[in-house]
């Protein structure tokens, strides 16, 4: 006999539901209740265990624990995950059955762009009437159209031409910004390659560091000791030895013979590379009702000349010495030379300001700016001014920067501006504009500019501290700090606007300062 158990369960549906039908059709007569249908099988045994076993009997009617709950459409949940329904066979559950070309692509139906373009529409890519950015005339000539040929004078970067594939038709390549200055760009065309342009006055070179003085005095006139201890002791007993050393004794004390005295003991200390010497001498200059306003050396002289008393006399006299530079010595004593009033005619001859002798340091830092403020273009010295001997005994200098050392070469020094005061003799600053041009230059154009400061000290622990860039006035245009660095570099952007200077003050944790000649700013 065929249980109801050993027929698949699709079957077994239909054999309950033909059942049900035909006790319904064969009832007795005036009977108006249908028969009832046959009860399943009760759950067997093996109901329970996890496992919906058709061999023992189990169905989902007769033992739901194992084989899960009968589907039923109309119960509001579509059973599509167990394949027992769907649209087609249970739309009250499922939903409607979704056709292509109904305007609606429902992914769960299976439509998409590959299945059903009218109601999807196209895939992107090839084909779809757009030439995208992945797309070329090569990989795709059905959106992005026929490649034309490099020379057909259309630069085409869907055909992938370029400047570096097709020069014909996109124009030579742009090669500012590859690296090398090549012969049609310049530093106008093309700083990324050439470099920023340098401005008129820039002043290179391969410069040197030495240390000196250029205000000292000897027996000659108010001082201690003959020019040739001086210039011993400077260049052998001084520890270290000074690299120059400039005597100045005082103009009026000064004979022709002592004259020539002095200049014999340089000549024979003189030995360019080691140490070099020289002579000058030291005036006090007079205003009105004979009142001292000033003390200035002259340095350099190829002899003794004679010399005015007051301004602006003694400003000519400078003029007309050709090899001649001045100095104003140890501002404010005893004057300021009228509050440094400016007489054109000395203009180049003035070099020198002093950072020693009386008065404080704010004192000098003024009276430099304010000499500069006039039109005087002059660059700090730190010199002993002695007058008890112990030449080169102090720490404090004169540094220049020059490429030797020789007579030439410091008078250049001095000239060009690059000098610094400095209050520890191995202590060293260098200041740049722009990476090339150095401190003394007088730079024409304005615009954009960058100061560099360089900072080293032979003695490892004599770190450096704040630095400071100043303008006109004495006004702050910028600090930086090395934090106790040694060495230390530190550089101040600048957009020049006008006519202007900048001069460096940098100070070491010890307190010691050093001071930078001025690079100057014209239109």
């Amino acid at each position: 006999m065929l249980r109801l158990r050993d027929v698949p369960f699709g079957l077994a549906l239909g054999v309950a539901a033909l059942l049900v039908v035909v006790a319904g059709s064969a009832g007795g007569c005036g009977s108006e209740a249908p028969a009832p249908a046959p009860s399943l099988s009760p759950a067997p045994k093996s109901c329970g265990d996890g496992v919906c076993s058709h061999d023992d009997g189990e169905l989902c009617e007769n033992c739901p624990g194992d084989c899960g709950a009968c589907p039923v459409c109309g119960n509001g949940s579509c059973e599509k995950a167990t394949g027992l329904e769907s649209c087609e066979s249970c739309a009250e559950d499922c939903g409607v059955c979704s056709l292509c070309g109904d305007g609606t692509c429902v992914a769960e139906s299976g439509e998409s762009c590959t299945t059903c373009t009218e109601d999807c529409g196209l895939c992107p890519g090839c084909g779809d009437g757009s030439c995208s950015s992945t797309e070329t005339c090569s990989s795709c000539a059905e959106d992005c159209g026929a490649c034309s040929g490099c020379g057909d004078g259309t630069c085409s970067p869907t055909a992938s031409e370029t400047c570096a594939s097709c020069e014909d038709d996109c124009g030579a390549c742009d090669a500012c910004g590859d690296g090398v200055c090549s012969g049609d760009e310049s530093c106008t065309s093309c700083a990324k390659d050439c470099g920023a342009c340098e401005r008129k006055g820039c002043v290179q070179g391969d410069f040197q560091p030495y240390y000196g003085s250029l205000h000292a005095h000897t027996h000659v006139s108010d001082g201690q000791g003959s020019p040739l201890e001086a210039f011993e002791h400077a260049s052998k007993k001084a520890k270290p030895p000074l690299d120059f050393l400039w005597l100045s004794d005082h103009h009026n004390g000064i004979t022709p013979a002592e004259w020539k005295g002095c200049q014999a003991a340089a000549d024979k200390y003189n030995v360019p590379g080691t140490f070099v010497g020289g002579c000058g001498y030291e005036k006090t200059v007079f205003g009105a009702n004979d009142q001292g306003i000033g003390h200035l050396n002259t340095l350099f002289p190829d002899k003794l000349y004679k010399l005015p008393h007051g301004i602006p006399g003694i400003y000519q006299a400078l003029a007309e010495c050709g090899p001649c530079l001045g100095q104003f010595n140890h501002p404010p004593w005893p004057g300021t030379f009228l509050d440094y009033k400016f007489f054109p005619v000395a203009e180049d001859k003035v070099r020198l300001i002093e950072f020693n002798g009386h008065g404080s340091y704010d004192d000098k830092l003024k009276a430099y700016f304010t000499a500069l403020d006039r039109g005087w273009m002059v660059s700090p010295s730190w010199n002993e001014d002695n007058h008890h001997g112990g030449w080169g005994d102090s720490p404090r200098a004169t540094l220049i920067w020059a490429p030797k050392l020789t007579r030439s070469s410091v008078r250049s020094a001095v000239f060009a501006h690059r000098t610094l005061a400095t209050d520890d003799e191995s202590s060293r600053m260098k200041m740049m504009a722009d990476g090339a041009c150095w401190m003394g230059s007088v730079l024409h154009g304005l615009g954009k500019s960058k100061i560099s400061v360089q900072l080293s000290d032979k003695q490892a622990g004599d770190g450096f501290a704040k630095v400071r860039l100043y303008g006109p006035h004495g006004a702050l245009v910028d600090t930086a700090d090395c934090n106790g660095k040694n060495p230390c570099q530190v550089s101040f952007p600048l957009n020049v606007t006008k006519r202007t200077y900048v001069v460096a003050v940098a100070r070491q944790e010890d307190g010691d300062v050093i001071i930078s000649g001025p690079i100057w700013y014209e239109p």
